[in-house]
């Protein structure tokens, strides 16, 4: 989560959170653990950056002293000692809104008087909203958990947008920076919501939007993206069972652990894994290895941090390349500094990607509708403009590159990757569609692609070990 909050402690939430829930002898099921912590973290940062809760959910009348209102008022309170918040009684109703169904008592004499506020229609829409857009990125997310809180963020969303009022939101860039496939999810479910209830979404309220479905598609992840570690260690006053709780601690969602009990080294070499973790001192050359103390100190634990992000990067590294070395095409590579702005730009590109036989006429429009959504500019040099709907005959990415730098509403940029995804490929936007945001962020690289004569020229730069 600290990827989309910079500058906020989360862990000082989690604890304000956790212990006001706590104080009333009331406790959060694991099941319901993230989701309360990204809901009340937004609702939290929505009041530190001066944006209330300007409409009432229900008459004041409704509101009735309940222990989630009253834990509500203690996260609230506590929050307010670190940071400077004047929540309204709409802010604090919000706030035990999210608790509702989700909160429940350590002991059974504890009552909780809980109301839905939301109608089972509204539910059903943006569930069938968020199926309609998770079918379409090819994602097997079941979020029926989590459905309620996000259709209570939606109803808040819909009110703001009514009332012509936009919710700051000082992490926008951040997240499409660090997340892009996460935050072109959040533009299709934007695009639907507009379409559905006849809103105009700003670009602030789609940044709340992508931490709800960013926190869905981080935790469903595959294993093939994760680390895959190897424990050997020796097996006396439990040292294994010890470093491997301290590791499944610490790194569960990045790592799959396995335990290894054999000294055999040809056993060793064979075996699949990223990275091998053991307190008996190995040589295994194309292994990488890190030798820890039976204690697990904080060096060890720092060693291991720094060796599974570093295996984080070589898979991703290679992923990357991979993917993005097979769908270029020296007749959809173009250089040229005749153009002006982007529209111009598009219509270009988008006429060569349908002349190549891509793509059917109608695709220069959704990229151009797609585009008013959310610019697809990234660190004011690259863009990425695409279509909103994936029917390609099959993905490739049509390149222009400028020197003089093309107009791209208030940045001038100097590459346009435009993409056309073929329905089967859709699972493969996300890496294909991080993988250039991740490749193209240093602005060095981009200049020395901008500097290319040729396709061979700019992939041997883009795909630079």
């Amino acid at each position: 989560m600290n990827n989309y909050f910079e500058g906020i402690d989360v862990d000082k939430i989690k604890i304000i959170i956790l212990n006001s829930i706590n104080k009333y002898h009331y406790y959060v099921d694991n099941a319901y653990y993230n989701n309360i912590i990204v809901n009340i973290t937004i609702a939290l940062y929505r009041m530190r950056t001066d944006h209330y809760v300007s409409e009432p959910l229900r008459n004041i009348s409704d509101k009735a002293e309940t222990v989630e209102s009253k834990i509500a008022t203690e996260i609230c309170t506590q929050y307010s000692a670190h940071c400077n918040i004047d929540p309204s009684e709409d802010d604090i109703f919000y706030i035990s809104s999210l608790l509702e169904g989700i909160i429940k008592p350590i002991s059974n004499d504890a009552q909780s008087v809980s109301q839905d506020i939301l109608t089972s229609d509204f539910i059903e829409e943006i569930r069938e909203i968020l199926l309609n857009v998770f079918s379409s990125y090819m994602l097997e997310i079941n979020f029926d958990e989590y459905l309620y809180s996000f259709a209570l963020h939606i109803h808040g969303l819909i009110k703001r947008a009514n009332s012509i009022q936009s919710s700051g939101n000082d992490f926008l860039n951040n997240i499409k920076k660090n997340c892009p496939f996460i935050y072109d999810v959040s533009v299709s479910i934007a695009q639907k919501l507009n379409k559905k209830y006849n809103i105009s979404i700003a670009d602030s309220e789609i940044g709340y939007i992508s931490i709800h479905i960013g926190y869905l598609i981080e935790s469903s992840n595959s294993d093939s993206d994760k680390v895959s570690v190897l424990l050997l260690c020796h097996d006396y006053h439990h040292i294994n069972s010890n470093i491997e709780k301290k590791l499944l601690d610490n790194y569960q969602n990045f790592i799959t652990l396995k335990l290894f009990t054999t000294d055999n080294r040809s056993a060793l070499i064979n075996a699949y894994s990223d990275l091998i973790v053991t307190t008996k001192p190995l040589n295994l050359i194309g292994k990488e290895v890190i030798v820890v103390s039976p204690f697990f100190t904080m060096m060890d634990q720092i060693n291991v941090d720094n060796a599974i992000h570093k295996c984080l990067e070589n898979k991703q590294k290679i992923k990357r390349n991979n993917i993005l070395s097979s769908f270029f095409d020296e007749k959809l590579f173009f250089k040229s500094n005749d153009f002006g702005n982007k529209e111009d730009v598009i219509r270009f590109l988008g006429q060569n990607v349908i002349d190549y036989g891509l793509c059917e006429e109608g695709f220069v429009e959704s990229v151009l509708e797609r585009e008013q959504l959310s610019s697809t500019c990234f660190f004011d040099t690259f863009a990425i403009p695409h279509a909103l709907d994936m029917n390609a005959t099959h993905t490739m990415i049509c390149v222009l590159t400028s020197e003089s730098g093309i107009q791209w509403d208030d940045h001038v940029i100097h590459i346009v990757l435009m993409l056309a995804v073929q329905q089967n490929d859709r699972k493969k936007f996300m890496e294909l569609y991080n993988g250039i945001v991740q490749t193209l962020e240093k602005p060095e690289k981009v200049n020395k692609l901008v500097l290319s004569d040729n396709l061979m020229d700019f992939l041997n730069q883009l795909l630079e070990k």
